[in-house]
Formats: structure tokens, C-alpha cells, sequence
């Protein structure tokens, strides 16, 4: 019993990831790492890094922006961050990480605000804020396709 915590120990302190401290294999520590690189070019506004993690479609980021290329990925994220709503902020805390399918993680978030502090998208329904919800955390899919893990869906949105 102590060689095999040691020898987590060891593979923590090595790899350094919380996906395999929950005993979640080496491709959802790969995943993880896609992620919160993503997030991490994102709100530090490197988009062109940001467009090589990102393996969603650009539909939506097309349809806001229509004066852009469709193939312009790094401008559609950057307007989708600047100006159309999209929350593009760091991950704050993996909360739980499940395996979909071979290669393909549900990863869910919660996001730092520029200040620090925990993220919450409040949603009003018919713009009643008495019937308001909040959202803190976030699903966030990670799928590797071939050329390495890269995310699926936008970051969270807020009119």
C-alpha cells in the first residue's frame, strides 16, 4: 500500500494534474491540460492559440459576426469575446471529470472573473429577475481528434 502511494505521489508531482488524483486515466489528464489551456489563451487574449485548441464549429461566432471570414477563427473568437457576450475567462476549479467515449471528457468548470471571484451567469426568465436561476459551473466537452485533445463548445454566454 505505501509503494502504490508513493508511486502516485510521484506520478502527481510529475504530471500534476487533478484528473488523476481522482484516479481518471492519463488521457483525461491530456484533456484537462486542453482545456485550461484553452481558457487560458482565451482570457489572456491570444486567440490565434486559442483557434488551435478550439474544435466546435464557428456556426454561431459566424452568424454574430457576418462581416468576418467564416475561416477567420481567431477574429471570430475575438469578437466573440470582446463584443458578442462569450465569458472568456480562466478556470477557476475542474469540479468533476466523466469519460463520454474513448478520447471524449465532460469536464465540469468553474471560471474566475477578472477580480477573483467565482463566476455566476444569472439567467432571468422573460426578464423577470424574481424568477432568476444562477449557473457557477460549466459542461465543457474535450475530445481529442486526432491531432490532439481540443475543446468543443464555446465558452459560457451572457447578453
Amino acid at each position: 500500500m505505501l509503494v502504490r502511494a508513493l508511486c502516485i505521489a510521484i506520478l502527481l508531482a510529475v504530471v500534476g494534474s487533478p484528473a488523476l488524483a481522482s484516479g481518471v486515466d492519463i488521457e483525461a489528464s491530456k484533456a484537462e491540460q486542453a482545456l485550461l489551456s484553452f481558457y487560458a489563451a482565451l482570457s489572456s487574449r491570444e486567440y490565434g492559440a486559442a483557434a488551435e485548441l478550439y474544435g466546435g464549429s464557428y456556426s454561431v461566432l459566424s452568424t454574430w459576426n457576418p462581416d468576418l471570414e467564416p475561416e477567420a477563427f481567431s477574429d471570430l473568437l475575438r469578437r466573440g469575446c470582446e463584443v458578442n457576450g462569450l465569458q472568456c475567462l480562466e478556470v477557476r476549479r475542474i469540479v468533476s471529470v466523466s469519460r463520454l467515449r474513448e478520447k471524449e471528457y465532460r469536464f465540469i468548470a468553474e471560471f474566475s472573473t477578472a477580480g477573483g471571484e467565482l463566476f455566476v451567469r444569472r439567467i432571468s426568465e422573460d426578464g423577470d429577475l424574481a424568477a432568476s436561476r444562477s449557473d457557477s459551473s460549466f459542461s465543457i466537452v474535450i475530445e481529442d481528434v486526432g491531432e490532439g485533445y481540443q475543446v468543443k463548445g464555446l465558452p459560457p454566454y451572457t447578453p
